[in-house]
């Protein structure tokens, strides 16, 4: 494999990294199945695992940016997704201007779908749906774009 084709995002890549080495040290399983464990050993909901992702995030930027900043947050399907939506959220509810677009898709994870839904109830107005590329927005000079990493893939699986 070129490295020029390589996406440390992708779930296989923790394939091709360990091939033939270092399996039995423990960082293999442990890149592979991180949310597993920690969502076994804490006993707690996958949903609330992202959650705390999305408070750590919102800290962060809260951090970095003034109040007064835009941001456009751009969301697919799966849990990466929702990680996006519920991001948008609280930064809404921490005083941000914040634009939502979700890629329409009809199979999101559970995860998202229930972020999606919380977004929907608290603020309609910050949710677009996006069915085409040329329904994403123009976007505005110092507008801080967030995307998961999945959600300009329109025709994704």
């Amino acid at each position: 494999m070129a490295l020029g084709k390589i996406n440390i995002f992708e779930k296989n890549w923790v394939d091709m990294v360990f091939t033939g080495r270092n399996q039995n040290y423990g960082a293999y399983v442990l890149r592979k199945k991180a949310d597993e464990y920690t969502i076994a050993s804490e006993k707690i909901l996958s949903v609330d695992l992202m959650e705390r992702a999305a408070f750590a995030a919102t800290d962060w930027i809260k951090l970095y940016f003034a109040k007064q900043q835009t941001f456009y947050v751009f969301c697919g399907h799966g849990n990466n997704g929702g990680d996006g939506i519920a991001i948008s959220r609280l930064l809404i509810e921490s005083g941000y201007s914040v634009k939502c677009y979700i890629v329409n898709h009809s199979n999101y994870s559970n995860d998202c779908s229930l972020n999606k839904t919380r977004l929907m109830q608290l603020y309609p107005k910050s949710i677009t749906n996006i069915s085409a590329i040329d329904e994403f927005p123009i976007i505005p000079a110092g507008t801080v774009i967030i995307e998961d990493r999945k959600s300009t893939r329109l025709n994704s699986s």
